[in-house]
């Protein structure tokens, strides 16, 4: 871990590189390069520059150095903090961070809240999935545009895909599900972190997870109609796909080679309106991943009870 006497070194090497490059204050490697320039113009450059060092140091650097600080101190050593899941100041930390930074400073956060006491399994869902949640709320009362929000969601799913080998080892392996499950989003619906939350602890119980973003209903169909599954997982996060999600339904089960094929819905539309799963015809829901697990096995293992 960084101390606050190593940075002062690092900042001190950095400014003695500088001082050699001829040009004080420089950021750039190809300075020797602008020595021929408008001196002033130069001075300028630097000076922003030097200000931009400064303000990222003071107000993202040293509060993440003081937060690991504080972490790695003797008092924490040997424990971890109680009551560390991730709060909703934190998703909107996280959040803040992932739109304004590399993911570098974001997943420096995510680590400090791991030491502080929260779970990789609650670090997916109550932090990473709310925070999607956020963005996809930011894009649509247009506080984000397209084009951060889909940054954003990459960044995002490189946190998760990082913390996927530690979730692996942290969690306790259940007795392993047998059956064949499809997650797919409604075709139309943008929103599909969520599914890949889901698939990671899916896979965790040794179910044959298959996850898919059909562009068409067509699509959708080819998939069941193609290949047996046991159950059908499908995503939509708003109104506007809550009838496209009930011909969905309709269309799968009259598609499918597994007549019997039990279908469940997720996402935030039905997170808000529970009622709605009885609308589009669905045979249960879930609300996140460790959700998900649970209802699989009752409707897997109910489905094996009746084939005795």
């Amino acid at each position: 871990m960084t101390s606050s006497r190593q940075l002062g070194e690092i900042l001190r090497a950095f400014s003695t590189c500088d001082d050699a490059a001829g040009v004080p204050g420089s950021l750039d490697d190809g300075s020797k390069a602008l020595r021929n320039e408008d001196p002033k113009s130069l001075n300028y450059v630097f000076t922003r520059k030097q200000v931009t060092l400064a303000q990222t140091i003071e107000s993202e650097v040293i509060p993440r150095l003081m937060m690991a600080h504080r972490i790695a101190s003797p008092v924490f050593q040997g424990r971890k903090v109680t009551n560390g899941a991730p709060s909703a100041e934190d998703v909107r930390e996280l959040t803040r961070l992932i739109l304004q930074h590399d993911e570098t400073v974001a997943r420096a956060f995510v680590e400090a809240l791991h030491h502080r006491g929260a779970s990789i399994e609650s670090l997916y869902i109550e932090l990473l999935a709310p925070s999607a949640r956020l963005m996809g709320e930011l894009w649509e009362s247009d506080a984000a545009d397209f084009t951060e929000v889909t940054e954003g969601l990459f960044r995002l799913q490189q946190l998760f895909h990082d913390l996927a080998p530690a979730f692996e080892v942290e969690g306790v392996r259940q007795p392993n599900l047998n059956g064949r499950i499809l997650l797919a989003s409604v075709p139309g619906e943008q929103h599909t972190f969520g599914l890949l939350i889901v698939e990671e602890f899916l896979r965790r119980t040794g179910l044959e997870c298959r996850s898919s973003t059909p562009r068409t209903l067509k699509d959708l169909t080819a998939l069941v109609r193609d290949d047996h599954y046991d159950v059908v997982g499908l995503s939509a996060s708003c109104d506007v796909h809550l009838d496209s999600t009930a011909s969905s339904i309709k269309a799968l089960r009259k598609a499918s080679r597994n007549k019997s094929l039990s279908v469940m819905v997720g996402g935030a539309l039905f997170i808000e309106h529970p009622d709605y799963v009885d609308v589009v015809g669905a045979d249960g829901s879930a609300r996140d991943g460790r959700d998900a697990t649970l209802q699989l096995r009752r409707i897997l293992d109910t489905r094996l009870t009746h084939a005795k």
